[in-house]
Formats: C-alpha cells, structure tokens, sequence
C-alpha cells in the first residue's frame, strides 16, 4: 500500500468519481489511477469502487469506511512534513483567517498590527464570510483559523475557544432625544424608525427577537448586513441603530452618539475556531493567543489533543481536558 494510490483513491472520490478529472489534479494518466486503485484494492481483499461496465458508479460501503481513514492518514503525513519543517520555517508562510466583515474591519486591526511586528514575513489573508461559511471554511481546510459568532451547527472535527464577548448599544445622530435617556426602553426605542441588521446575522437577529418577546412592532426603515451602511444611513438622521460597540470606532464616531444596550440585548460570543486534526505552525497559535490572551499554543494543543467538545470559558475548557 502506497501513499499514491490512497490520494488516487481520495482524489477519485473528490471528483464525483470522475477519473479523468482526478487525473488532471494529480498530473497523472487516467490509466495510472485505475491501476493503482485496482491494486489496493486487491491488497485490502475488498471491493472500494462499483463499477458498471467502465464507468463507476458509486461508493461500495468498504470503500466509504477506507477513504475516511486513508485522508486521515493523508492528513496526518501532511502534518508531518509540517512538523518537521516547522524548524527551517518558523517565521514565514501564510495564516489564512475566516472572519466576517465586522471583526475584520474592526476587531481584529490591532491584532493584525500586533501579529505584523511579530512576524513580518508571515502573510496574513482575510476570508470574509457567514458565520456558517467560516465554520465550513475550517472544516474543510480553506482556512487554518475562524474567528466569529458560532452557526447553529458545529462540523465535529472543529474545536473552538471563545475568544472575547460582543456587547451592543445604540447609535443615533447627535441631539436625538433618546440620549436623554440613560437606560432607554424598547418602547422607547420603538418610538423612532429603526435601521437594522439582516436577521440572519446575530445582532439583527437579537434584535428581533427582543422585539418580538416584547410584542412590539419596529418600524425599520432599512435592513443592512454592513455596520459601516447601518453608521451612514443612521447620520443620514434615516433612524436609530442598533450596532457592536466595537464598530464605534475608539468608543465614538463622528456624527454618532451611542447609549448601552447591554440591559436590551444580551452579548454575543465571538469563538475562535481551529480544525482538531490539523497541525497549527508556531505562528498561528501565536495568532490565536494575540486574538484571545487566555489561549497560550500549549492550551490550544491540549484541548485539541484531548477531542474537546464542549462550549465555554477557557477555564471550562481546560477542566474538560
């Protein structure tokens, strides 16, 4: 059993079981993946591919079990020439970070800036996307770390550490009537139309059901995915908003005013998220811990190492390792 004939075999599957599209990603012959594919085959005494006359046509249940281990044994021989090379290449490579417009644009400057005096030679690519296209992202390996709110679903062979809370508050143009008042009501909130979040995005989606608990109606104006569109149109004197205090840049911006919203909205956790099975360079965890202070390389590895599951604190985290 080689190595090559397991990524034929991987690759085969990757194409929809089109041999001469895995050919072309391999830079081989269409004839050389069904040779080495036939002879694992028979080596395993198993039959991994159904074939009608020449064409394949599915996964027989054998060969579902052996490609699931064989990417794990590709992952794994990855990760060690990673490993090794870790020594001769420890400052420069890529990171590639999964994150929405949000964080980019606000959260995650400083730490950017941080992490480029650390590591100048190590390139740092932003991925922006959905909360769920983040969790997909990682899952997959098109991204090495997701930094965001969590989707509903989870895949299982992600593990995640939250990173820092998301506190909200409400912007209005300056001498608006609400910042008269220091701990404004839904109601009063509802008094005055409303620029908003798309609801499939977790402030907007706050948002709505706070409403909704309370049975009131807002009048809403505008719905929006972009913070910097919620800013403008809410200077525009278009309404009130409510937003991340991270997005009001230094605690203020101009033309806005903001109230707390803590006691309307509760916080959401941003999570920082990482493939268990992958090997992290030195930089990324370094990464990681700039991000999140409380996640040191050696904490990271070991709630990997242990399969942790479960959501919390990274002292909950730990107990659970």
């Amino acid at each position: 059993m080689t190595l090559q004939q397991l990524r034929c075999l991987c690759e085969v599957a990757n194409q929809g079981l089109n041999i001469s599209r895995a050919a072309r990603v391999l830079h081989t012959s269409q004839p050389a993946i069904t040779k080495m594919i036939r002879a694992l085959e028979s080596e395993l005494g198993v039959q991994l591919l159904i074939r009608t006359g020449p064409k394949l046509t599915s996964l027989s249940d054998e060969g579902a079990e052996v490609i699931k281990w064989a990417r794990r044994v590709l992952d794994d021989v990855s990760n060690l020439r990673l490993a090794a090379s870790e020594s001769k290449s420890a400052s420069t490579g890529t990171v590639r970070v999964g994150t929405t417009h949000l964080q980019a644009r606000y959260a995650l400057v400083s730490a950017v800036q941080r992490f480029a005096a650390m590591y100048p030679d190590v390139q740092v690519v932003l991925c922006q996307g959905t909360n769920a296209e983040i969790a997909g992202w990682v899952s997959e390996g098109d991204v090495d770390i997701g930094i965001s709110t969590l989707p509903a679903i989870v895949p299982p062979n992600v593990v995640k550490f939250a990173a820092f809370p998301i506190h909200r508050c409400i912007i209005t143009p300056a001498g608006h009537p609400l910042l008269k008042l220091k701990k404004p009501s839904l109601v009063d909130l509802a008094k005055h139309r409303l620029i908003a979040y798309d609801n499939q995005l977790a402030t907007g989606a706050a948002v709505r059901k706070a409403f909704a608990a309370a049975g009131i109606t807002p009048k809403i104006t505008l719905r929006t995915a972009d913070a910097d569109l919620v800013k403008t149109y809410v200077r525009a004197g278009l309404g009130i908003a409510v937003i991340q205090q991270i997005a009001i840049e230094g605690g203020h911006d101009v033309g806005l005013c903001s109230v707390d919203a803590s006691h309307l909205f509760p916080a959401s956790q941003s999570w920082i998220t990482v493939r268990r099975d992958v090997y992290l360079r030195r930089y990324m965890t370094d990464f990681i811990q700039i991000v999140a202070p409380q996640w040191t390389g050696a904490e990271v590895e070991r709630v990997r190492a242990a399969g942790a599951r479960r959501t919390g604190t990274a002292a909950e985290q730990r107990k659970a390792s």
